[in-house]
């Protein structure tokens, strides 16, 4: 989890809440973004091999706007995004989502 955040960080994404299964689910701000972590990633590495990193930045970009809550397309299909709101305080704890403040040392 604490290597996941720290990605999603150095990508400028604002983190308040993360839950992260490994291969499985990516849930940051109460938004699923599983699928378009995974298309950020792909395109930084083909952005290695053909020098434009056009894809990955727009991505990012989404990426950035869909945890935000912010609404608009992506390139390469449509948008997942999840149906709960604003999600802070006893709302994250109701939703087995731990608030990224809360992590103690033995979780990293």
């Amino acid at each position: 989890t604490a290597g996941m955040h720290a990605g999603l960080v150095l990508l400028g994404v604002r983190v308040k809440t993360l839950e992260y299964t490994p291969e499985k689910s990516v849930k940051v701000n109460g938004h699923e973004v599983h699928e378009l972590v995974n298309q950020v990633v792909q395109a930084a590495m083909s952005s290695q091999q053909t020098r434009d990193a056009s894809d990955f930045e727009a991505l990012a970009a989404s990426l950035r706007d869909v945890v935000e809550g912010r609404h608009g397309s992506r390139p390469g299909g449509d948008r997942r995004q999840g149906s709960e709101g604003g999600v802070d305080g006893e709302e994250a704890e109701a939703d087995g989502q731990q608030d990224v403040d809360d992590v103690g040392e033995e979780q990293l």
